[in-house]
């Protein structure tokens, strides 16, 4: 039993084939992180270089996309619409859209297809859209054929829905949306579970520090690592306000400066993300600190190799 609906209260529960689009995505999931893991054993035998900086990128990148597909895998295998009594539930991954039956204003079969971006392969169309007559559009299907959709039209939004059984689905969907006529009027919504539910995912100013210190940090090293090659072997590492004369070092310390950003902006993250359930400001303030610390190791660094 799903969270959003008590014991009992679901009237049906509908599970469209789901394993076509959950395997393929599993399959590009693996092929992802296989590329990934022989991306970053190739360009380990590389010198530190712009070129090693930008291989050992990809490969995080590669990373990050397979985590990614893993997730729709995830989201298209537990795919489901809930017939309840006060609502349609449609889950997709960690998220469930709520549809109470006030809000519905027709369910039929879909005579056409709408135009939908986001993710679409075999076995997998989920995205949003707008129909001719400008209506947002939900698309959480398995099949995309004109004569296996169903349309859920509601105040908000259409959506486009793959059953197994569509004319069973229309005609049960129609009797609890009938049987709610009358009642309180009520808007869709969406309910996250697990992690998803963390007040951090719907924060954008969070998104954005992240996003900035993130930029800062890998940015300057790959500055470090482009100018790398063209540096002597020894080193004087010393910032010019703290004087001059300083001890030879080898150059590969000047990566302390670098790795001591991204390592502090990950504390910061997380110390942030944690300060972020009980006080939100707060944590916006944490992390732009995090960000102001980047620009600061950036200053340092430029400080540095403009006297070497």
């Amino acid at each position: 039993m799903h969270p959003v609906l008590l014991a009992g209260e679901d009237i049906a529960t509908e599970r469209p084939g789901t394993w076509q689009g959950a395997l393929l995505a599993a399959l590009l999931a693996t092929a992802c992180l296989g590329l990934a893991g022989l991306v970053a054993h190739r360009v380990a035998e590389w010198p530190i270089s712009w070129p090693r900086f930008v291989g050992y990128l990809s490969a995080g990148l590669l990373v990050a996309l397979g985590l990614c597909f893993a997730y729709w895998a995830y989201a298209c295998r537990t795919m489901r619409y809930v017939l309840g009594r006060d609502h349609l539930a449609i889950r997709f991954g960690l998220v469930w859209h709520l549809v109470p039956w006030s809000a519905v204003e027709d369910v039929s079969m879909a005579k056409d297809k709408p135009r939908v971006s986001g993710l679409a392969w075999w076995g997998l169309r989920a995205g949003r859209g707008r129909e001719r007559d400008g209506t947002p559009v939900l698309a959480f299907a398995t099949r995309w054929r004109a004569d296996s959709l169903v349309r859920v039209r509601a105040v908000n939004a259409a959506y486009v829905l793959s059953p197994a059984d569509p004319a069973h689905f229309v005609a049960q969907a129609r009797r609890l949306a009938r049987a709610s006529r009358g009642a309180g009027a009520q808007l869709e919504r969406t309910e996250r579970v697990g992690l998803a539910a963390l007040p951090l995912f719907g924060d954008r100013t969070v998104a954005v520090l992240l996003a900035l210190g993130l930029a800062l940090g890998l940015g300057l090293l790959a500055y470090t690592c482009a100018i790398y090659p063209g540096l002597s072997e020894q080193v004087n590492y010393v910032l010019p306000p703290l004087g001059q004369g300083q001890e030879m070092v080898p150059k590969k310390e000047l990566f302390k400066l670098p790795a001591t950003a991204l390592a502090l902006l990950g504390a910061n993250v997380l110390a942030g993300l944690a300060l972020h359930l009980k006080e939100r400001p707060a944590a916006h303030l944490l992390l732009s600190g995090g960000v102001l610390m980047q620009v600061l190791f950036w200053a340092a660094t430029l400080a540095v190799v403009s006297h070497l």
